[in-house]
């Protein structure tokens, strides 16, 4: 949709979501409210008009509250992945702070039975709002951990859409503590770079050579260099990712 029609309609879906949220809080499960803020994130993050939605969330968070305990791990890392868009966006919303802590809990409970795109989302998510949520920054090595037993098994797909993502979270918290997974990471990645997604592309060489120089990885960096280099991708588009 565009903005133009998303103007339009997002009024009318607020109201409806809030008379339901108001009248039946209990009807509203995991899935639901995760679908709800996961929204709010993604027309964020596109730079659509959101206002109408924002105003739902200190409801929303009182429910989501109440709810987490029985959150399935894609709705902990919907939820968390949104609430931390949000909160890192242009129009950061208090009331989810009382959501994250809860919600990362429970994400931490849960984090053995995550598959590759929950642990991914979840992983960032804790980068961004490691700093307001202390719940979150505990996460983050129980997270490194269940991904580095997991990923040897991952089909191909999860290892070139999941692990690059990861690589950027722990890039961006400096966490040298966790050489064994970044080890793995280029291990697994090595022989997929001719056809990786510029993204992720520029995210590994950004994490690689930026940030985890002193990391051994054998031919990797190099490897990185030469595809960024091949495709002509400048040094900006590396830095932003």
């Amino acid at each position: 949709l565009d903005d133009q029609l998303l103007q339009k309609l997002l009024p009318t879906l607020a109201e409806r979501v809030f008379e339901l949220l108001f009248l039946r809080p209990d009807d509203f499960n995991g899935q639901d409210i995760a679908n709800v803020i996961w929204s709010c994130g993604e027309l964020q993050a596109r730079g659509a008009p959101v206002s109408p939605l924002l105003d739902l969330l200190p409801v929303l968070s009182e429910v989501a509250v109440k709810r987490a305990a029985v959150m399935k791990e894609q709705d902990l890392s919907n939820v968390m992945w949104s609430c931390a868009m949000l909160q890192k966006g242009d129009t950061p919303v208090p009331a989810l702070l009382d959501i994250m802590p809860v919600v990362s809990a429970f994400a931490e409970k849960r984090a053995d039975t995550m598959k590759a795109q929950e642990l991914q989302n979840t992983l960032w998510a804790a980068s961004l709002i490691k700093d307001e949520v202390a719940v979150a920054a505990g996460l983050i090595p129980k997270l490194a951990c269940v991904t580095l037993e997991r990923s040897p098994t991952w089909i191909a797909k999860d290892v070139e859409m999941a692990l690059p993502m990861i690589a950027a979270a722990l890039a961006r918290l400096e966490d040298r503590q966790q050489q064994p997974l970044l080890k793995t990471i280029a291990k697994r990645l090595e022989g997929t770079l001719g056809f990786m997604n510029v993204w992720g592309l520029c995210a590994l060489k950004w994490s690689f050579t930026e940030v985890f120089q002193e990391v051994e990885v054998g031919d990797f960096r190099e490897l990185l260099r030469a595809e960024v280099q091949r495709r002509g991708l400048s040094e900006e588009l590396v830095l932003r990712s």
